[in-house]
């Protein structure tokens, strides 16, 4: 899956750690958004064209749950996959319950990273799956009758 069309923000008060994560995602994705607080991060999400959001819970000015329930609230489909230092069950249970899609414990490591990306994908993907269906529906076909026609419309090599 290539995220280069795609945009992420990632939203952590640390700024050694946001330097390593903008590091590591700007080279995945069409353009990476910071934010250091909640509230920057509501309105950068405002104002962007956001995919998804990786964001830490302990941010200062709105914490990490309430600003993913207020972006939540703004388009209750955006992937927003928790990274903290937390580990605690009460964290982890209210975490859950704001339909995030992943929750990685601080510090990343190379293989929580790789992790991260394939777990990126498979939201993409479920998303594409799941909007194509839609519009299938709404076409009153079948997945498969609408898929055919989008194969059939395809530019072909020639």
């Amino acid at each position: 899956m290539d995220f280069l069309k795609q945009n992420i923000l990632i939203i952590e008060d640390n700024l050694e750690t946001l330097e390593l994560m903008i590091g590591i995602f700007e080279s995945e994705f069409s353009t990476v958004y910071s934010a250091t607080d909640g509230y920057e991060a509501i309105e950068i999400f405002k104002t962007n064209k956001i995919n998804v959001i990786l964001c830490d819970l302990n941010i200062p000015k709105l914490n990490g749950l309430d600003t993913i329930n207020k972006i939540k609230e703004i388009n209750y489909s955006i992937p927003i996959i928790v990274i903290s230092a937390y580990s605690d069950n009460d964290n982890l249970l209210k975490v859950s319950n704001s339909n995030i899609q992943g929750y990685f414990i601080k510090p990343l490591t190379s293989d929580k990273i790789e992790k991260l990306m394939e777990g990126l994908k498979d939201i993409n993907a479920n998303l594409k799956s799941i909007l194509l269906k839609y519009v299938a529906s709404v076409l009153d076909l079948s997945f498969t009758e609408f898929v055919k026609i989008i194969e059939n419309n395809l530019p072909h090599d020639k």
